[in-house]
Formats: structure tokens, C-alpha cells, sequence
């Protein structure tokens, strides 16, 4: 359900689907049921229109796809830290700070079960932006530019 990916989004534990199967020897774990629903929602939009996919691992999902763009938006440790505190002023610096790493070390395992890829790997993507120092306005239109000609 919609309410599941919600909740399990790219941080479904590799144990949850074993205790899951026992009772049921055929049924997938809802992680993979997730990831392969997830590839197949992915390929399927990027097959009928131009669309912008954040996350999901979607750079490897369309890795075959020649009129995609890959693009990964990054920063330094401390811009993140300080964006984050402006977006949720009512969090302290522990709070934000404890998300940022279990949402990173989340996006990692995610992809590297997956995928079998690390997780910022700039060899996976065709433009990589420290948005940091470029900022989001800069970042957007080189985006932008970039994807003209695809």
C-alpha cells in the first residue's frame, strides 16, 4: 500500500522479510517486493514522459535509459547540518544532526543491497553539484541547461 512504501521508504531492514517468509516459503520480503515495484513504477514513468525522480536509486534503476540525466546535488557536512536546522527550526542540533547520519547511513545500505552500488558514488551520475557552494538557484538552471539537449 501507498502507506507502506511511506513508512519503509528506502529504509526497509534486510531482517524484516525473513521473519516475514516463515510463514509463507514463496512470498517475497516486503523489501523486495518494495524495490521491485519501486523499479517497475520508475521505468514505466521514465518510459512515457520526462520526469524528475529524487532518490530512489533511480540513477542505477535507469542506468540503460540514454535520454535520462543523472544528476547528484551534494554538500559539505556543515552547509547540510545548518539547511537542515533553517528548514526545522524547532529541532535542536543533536536532533538534526542524529537525522542526517541515520538518513545517510539508511540511503547507503539501501543502495548498496539494491544495487550493489555506494550510495554518492559521482561515477554513477552524469552532473554532480555541491550545492553548497553553487547554491540551489545556480544548481537549477545548470540542471536545467544540462537537460536541454537529452
Amino acid at each position: 500500500t501507498p502507506e507502506e512504501v511511506r513508512q519503509w521508504d528506502e529504509r526497509v531492514p534486510h531482517e524484516f522479510g525473513l521473519s516475514q517468509s516463515l510463514f509463507n516459503f514463496y512470498a517475497k520480503p516486503l523489501s523486495e517486493q518494495l524495490w521491485k515495484a519501486q523499479v517497475e513504477a520508475i521505468r514505466n514513468m521514465a518510459d512515457r514522459e520526462s520526469c524528475v525522480i529524487v532518490g530512489r536509486n533511480a540513477d542505477y534503476i535507469l542506468r540503460e535509459f540514454d535520454h535520462c540525466l543523472r544528476v547528484f546535488l551534494h554538500a559539505d557536512p556543515a552547509w547540510r547540518l545548518n539547511h537542515m536546522l533553517e528548514l526545522r527550526p524547532d529541532s535542536t542540533l543533536e536532533e538534526v544532526q542524529a537525522e542526517i547520519e541515520r538518513s545517510d547511513k539508511a540511503r547507503a545500505g539501501y543502495c548498496k543491497r539494491f544495487t550493489g552500488q555506494y550510495y554518492g558514488d559521482l561515477r554513477n551520475y552524469d552532473l554532480c553539484i555541491n550545492v553548497g557552494k553553487i547554491g540551489f538557484e545556480k544548481a537549477i538552471q545548470m540542471v536545467l541547461d544540462a537537460a536541454k539537449d537529452l
